[in-house]
């Protein structure tokens, strides 16, 4: 893997990738995006938000993206665009390129005969694909990774390092999964017989759209689940279940049901005092 060295742009450059209206210099060149208030004249930035015009009278920045409604009126060179943040993202993307990666199947990676390996995939080390799993053109499968039997994983998709897709399960076009991500664990599903749990078997499978990306150590149950266009991110922190909440909370059940059980009771006692 090699990481691609920085590369500048100019703003003629950016606006033929991306499109847009360029005012100004054109020749102005930029390596990387910015914000308005931490910019150098080596970055780009943006206004999506009035709140932030202030900001755009002692920025620093190059050149910056804006909507229609300050087209033409900034003495900064600027691209207008319908959706300036959205252009910022792109700009982004195309400032900061993945690194590359050479299409092919690592020595160490386990590829069943019965796999379906597509035109400039690359597989990393140590990866696993079982049989009858279908891996489409142009995707990335990070090391450590496990495609399970019969999954699909769609055109220019990415999966990072420690993936796990279990059988069955579908990934669209272009999917991200970032590393440690399971697709397709079983759900919880459990019957009790005779003080005795049995496994519910979990028959459903994970389905997901075009264009979609998960967050790092998400899991994806597969009670039939079908997602597109959805960003699942993994960062918030979990709730711990601790003795002290525990208590704390059996605190809280106990004390609304003295409050109720008191309340019932004067109410009683207040009835049979009147109708007395």
């Amino acid at each position: 893997m090699e990481y691609p060295l920085p590369k500048s742009f100019s703003l003629a450059e950016i606006v033929g990738h991306l499109g847009g209206e360029l005012i100004g210099d054109a020749g102005v060149q930029v390596r990387q995006v910015a914000t308005l208030e931490k910019a150098t004249p080596d970055t780009i930035a943006f206004l999506a938000n009035e709140r932030y015009l202030g900001q755009l009278k002692t920025t620093r920045a190059g050149a910056v993206i804006v909507g229609e409604q300050l087209r033409a009126l900034l003495d900064m060179p600027h691209i207008v665009a319908a959706n300036p943040y959205a252009y910022f993202a792109r700009v982004s993307a195309l400032l900061n390129p993945l690194p590359a990666v050479a299409a092919g199947l690592h020595p160490s990676a386990s590829i069943h005969p019965r796999a379906s390996i597509g035109s400039g995939v690359h597989v990393g080390p140590n990866v696993v694909v079982e049989a009858g799993a279908s891996i489409a053109a142009d995707c990335r499968i990070g090391a450590g990774s496990y495609v399970g039997a019969g999954a699909t994983i769609g055109e220019g998709s990415l999966l990072h390092p420690n993936v796990t897709v279990y059988h069955g399960c579908v990934l669209g076009k272009r999917a991200v999964v970032h590393a440690g991500a399971v697709i397709g664990a079983d759900g919880f599903g459990i019957a009790m017989d005779e003080q005795r749990w049995l496994k519910v078997p979990q028959i459903g499978r994970v389905v997901i759209g075009d264009d979609v990306e998960i967050g790092a150590d998400v899991v994806g149950g597969n009670k039939v689940v079908k997602v597109s266009n959805y960003y699942q991110n993994s960062t918030k922190p979990k709730k711990r279940i601790t003795v002290a909440r525990l208590k704390k909370r059996l605190g809280s059940i106990v004390k609304s049901w003295v409050t109720w059980v008191t309340l019932v009771l004067v109410v009683a006692l207040a009835g049979g005092t009147y109708w007395k």
